[in-house]
């Protein structure tokens, strides 16, 4: 009898032992199945968004108002009367840098003409990631690995060409019209270029206000201020300088220093 009941014991015992290890193993597989799900969807690779296209619309103004050309109404500060005929530029090296220092350059060249409605309005060729950018620069003209003659197709060749005996490449830009002083009436050709292996193109960097960059388009507005070219820090005399100024160092390293604050950005413009 005392045999029996030690055996009824004993299957009690493992049979509850079974029992437990059974619902232990059905809660351990439980919480793994969790784990894996809670796992997957914390991992799961969201889709990143659409990077932006940035289209550039081109604007030229007198201290601040909008250019009237062929029209001798404009006063420099030595006086002297000049009008805007001719107002041609290559801009190039567009970089957009955002908050955490990541530099996005574009390899475009662009060919700015204020008498052609085409030129002033351009998307660039590629799209620049989504995200909040603290500034953006670009070159009026080209850097010198950049200059070279014939590299930028048949129309610039034609448009902007540099004469190879004053070191080749390419006009940065071309400025033209008519002037009226006490000494002369006559018209100016401020060109400016690379002499003689001399780089002279303009630097631009415009810082931003960090704006954050979520959506899938946007335009931003490139505006020279035409008037700077001929003040701060030289007033330029066109008695002095005369008609032309492709050959003369000094001029161009003046225009170099005048277009440091021709341009201003507004990046993302408002939407009209």
């Amino acid at each position: 009898m005392c045999i029996m009941v030690k055996q009824i014991l004993t299957n009690y015992v493992c049979s509850n032992n079974i029992s437990k290890h059974f619902f232990a193993m059905r809660k351990l597989l439980f919480l793994s199945i969790i784990a894996i799900a809670l796992q997957t969807s914390c991992t799961s690779t969201s889709v990143p968004p659409p990077p932006a296209t940035v289209s550039i619309s081109f604007k030229h103004v007198i201290d601040g108002a909008p250019v009237q050309l062929n029209s001798l109404s404009y006063t420099n500060a030595l006086g002297q009367q000049y009008s805007i005929k001719t107002v041609k530029y290559i801009i190039s090296r567009i970089r957009f840098t955002d908050n955490k220092g990541v530099a996005t350059t574009l390899p475009d060249v662009h060919f700015v003409d204020i008498n052609d409605n085409n030129s002033l309005d351009y998307t660039l060729s590629q799209s620049i990631p989504v995200g909040t950018y603290s500034s953006v620069s670009f070159v009026l003209g080209l850097v010198p690995e950049n200059n070279i003659t014939a590299s930028l197709g048949i129309d610039l060749d034609r448009e902007m060409a540099w004469p190879d005996v004053l070191g080749g490449g390419y006009h940065f830009m071309k400025l033209e019209g008519e002037y009226k002083s006490k000494q002369a009436t006559g018209f100016y050709n401020f060109h400016t270029g690379g002499l003689n292996k001399t780089a002279y193109e303009v630097h631009v960097n415009h810082v931003l206000n960090n704006p954050k960059i979520a959506t899938d388009s946007l335009t931003m507005v490139i505006q020279m201020d035409i008037a700077n070219w001929f003040k701060n820090p030289t007033e330029w005399d066109f008695d002095y300088w005369g008609p032309a100024i492709m050959n003369n160092p000094n001029a161009q390293a003046t225009a170099q220093q005048n277009g440091a604050d021709v341009f201003s950005v507004i990046f993302p413009a408002p939407v009209d």
